[in-house]
């Protein structure tokens, strides 16, 4: 333990070394009342490797060394840690052991906060959490200004900035229902934790939320519910491919989730109802074109005919699998399910989407499509489409990679010159059909 606890008297020393500046005032607030200042003695250890990593410490003044012990190196320091900086992140995730020595080698003033509460109110209060775990990892930088990726965007002249918004913070959602969709993937609807001070926008079919679990990440899930709703309710289909996915996937009744969003380019739908819409989905690639279904049948007589084509490996890959019965009873929408090899049982298609895609009679002049799925299908899609000679500008695909800020700041989901948090997912074929043909990109 340390050697010395100072005294709060009046809670100005308790505040300020609780409070990291990348936090805003309410949340130092909440921060202060869950820690307890103390000190460490030059050479005093904070923590022993192998001891329980229960604790974390916001430093204030001096500095913290972490240690190893090296097979045949004796012991090496790793790094060393000054004031502001964060010591023992562990408590994110499961309890652990810590991995190393922390010692300090000056006289060092920390907050050490209570944990087990922390986690409570990060719990009871996604926003507080979500700001908080951000810290810890060194990610919150609230207006800071990041340097563009090396490629122009198509949206922004190459050499400015883009400044992070400050309020980029989650809204607290519940899980209110769940439903198993397969064998990895579940259907989920969201409302409202509380009454938000300032309600999310409504989304546009295609766009996508940024879904924080608290403790682990977020990761972008595209919405797959009704855009129509205006009470806030949001749906997500979630496959469990990661860590986030899976802690999202698994998440009980009453779960509160961090919802930031919509962000990203929706699904452009056509005007005029002398087009004809044909949605072509492949796997999960369903989930963001659902949206788009239920605003076509909403608004059935916007559009010349409509056509969706479902492909899958198997008829127990097949999402939403009572919505499709009842859409392929209406006499105002051809449904085309296919699975990849024939199973006993099945009457429906078989053979890969591409030639279910082929069977539909398409009009060239008049057609709009929107493909969602594996790139490999998209790309074969969007060619049997081109065959029939539809113009690859009026062919929309819906691209990822790595999305992680929503806002195209990091760069991490650059493809060729879009950032496609930004500038996608949904972009066109004529824009998407050169980066795909890269390989690896």
């Amino acid at each position: 333990m340390p050697a010395y606890r100072p005294e709060d008297s009046n809670g100005e020393r308790r505040r300020s070394a609780a409070a990291p500046c990348h936090l805003d005032h309410r949340h130092r607030l909440r921060l202060a009342e869950l820690s307890t200042p103390v000190r460490f003695a030059a050479g005093e250890f904070v923590f022993r490797e192998n001891e329980p990593a229960t604790r974390c410490w916001l430093l204030g003044t001096g500095s913290v060394v972490l240690t190893a012990l090296v097979p045949g190196r004796g012991t090496v320091a790793l790094e060393t840690l000054h004031g502001g900086d964060v010591l023992g992140w562990s408590w994110l995730g499961a309890r652990q052991l810590w991995q190393f020595d922390a010692q300090a080698t000056t006289t060092t003033d920390a907050a050490e906060v209570d944990v087990a509460a922390l986690e409570q109110m990060a719990l009871s209060q996604p926003d507080f959490g979500y700001a908080v775990t951000r810290v810890v990892r060194g990610a919150d930088r609230p207006t800071a200004v990041y340097p563009r990726p090396p490629a122009r965007s198509l949206r922004e002249p190459r050499g400015t900035v883009t400044v992070v918004p400050a309020d980029r913070m989650p809204t607290g959602y519940r899980v209110v229902s769940r439903s198993v969709e397969t064998r990895d993937s579940v259907t989920m609807t969201l409302v409202p934790a509380a009454p938000p001070p300032m309600p999310l926008p409504r989304f546009t079919p295609g766009q996508f939320m940024m879904l924080y679990a608290h403790g682990v990440g977020e990761v972008a899930i595209s919405v797959s519910g009704d855009p129509s709703r205006t009470d806030g309710t949001l749906v997500h289909t979630i496959r469990n491919v990661g860590a986030v996915s899976r802690a999202l996937h698994d998440a009980p009744l009453g779960t509160i989730i961090g919802v930031p969003g919509p962000f990203g380019q929706g699904w452009n739908l056509p005007a005029g109802s002398d087009r004809d819409l044909v949605i072509v989905a492949g796997g999960v690639g369903l989930a963001p074109l659902r949206p788009v279904v239920l605003a076509a049948l909403a608004a059935r007589e916007k559009f010349r005919r409509l056509t969706l084509v479902v492909g899958a490996r198997s008829p127990a890959d097949i999402l939403y699998r009572t919505e499709l019965a009842a859409w392929q009873a209406r006499t105002d929408l051809t449904v085309e399910l296919t699975i990849d090899q024939p199973i006993a049982g099945w009457t429906g298609g078989v053979g890969f989407v591409t030639e279910s895609l082929h069977r539909v009679d398409v009009d060239p002049e008049h057609t709009t499509a929107l493909l969602c799925g594996p790139e490999p299908m998209m790309r074969f899609c969007a060619r049997a489409l081109t065959d029939h000679r539809v113009s690859p500008r009026d062919i929309q695909v819906s691209v990822e990679r790595n999305m992680q800020c929503g806002i195209g700041a990091c760069g991490h989901c650059q493809l060729g010159e879009l950032l496609l948090c930004r500038d996608g997912p949904i972009v066109d074929y004529a824009t998407a059909e050169p980066l795909l043909r890269v390989p690896e990109l």
